[in-house]
């Protein structure tokens, strides 16, 4: 299904030798993409990447690193796993769309919360940086 998505400018992207389509947000519970700096307690998020490209491939296949940190505004760690593919490769297909997600639950949540998510290339030294502040609500 072909969509056009609306860029958030709230979200701040690094990147060294990785082309991408696009990068957004995606709540799972509303069916919207999210646009601004607004997130709810207890919804799955996505950072939906799309299309990435410029990762060493052999034999079809990547070796890929996947990092999901989230702060909250008093440098409180909520998320922050270091790596979530681990040793597992990847078929390049799965670079169509790369959907790490996160939900923020309880009330400690002290705003705004910084996300980062970080996808580095294990065979090279490609990356890329995708942050976010958003409010929870």
């Amino acid at each position: 299904m072909d969509i056009d998505v609306v860029p958030n400018d709230q979200i701040k992207i690094e990147n060294d030798h990785v082309t991408y389509n696009e990068v957004y947000l995606f709540s799972q519970e509303r069916n919207i993409c999210i646009t601004g700096s607004e997130a709810k307690l207890n919804e799955d998020i996505y950072i939906i990447f799309e299309k990435l490209q410029g990762f060493k491939v052999e034999d079809g296949k990547l070796a890929l690193g996947l990092s999901l940190k989230a702060t909250d505004s008093e440098g409180g760690i909520i998320v922050n796993e270091e790596d979530l593919i681990g040793d597992s490769v990847m078929e390049v297909s799965e670079l169509e769309q790369l959907a790490p997600s996160f939900i923020f639950s309880g009330s400690n949540v002290k705003n705004p919360v910084t996300c980062e998510v970080v996808i580095w290339d294990k065979k090279s030294d490609s990356k890329i940086k995708a942050s976010v502040e958003l409010n929870v609500k």
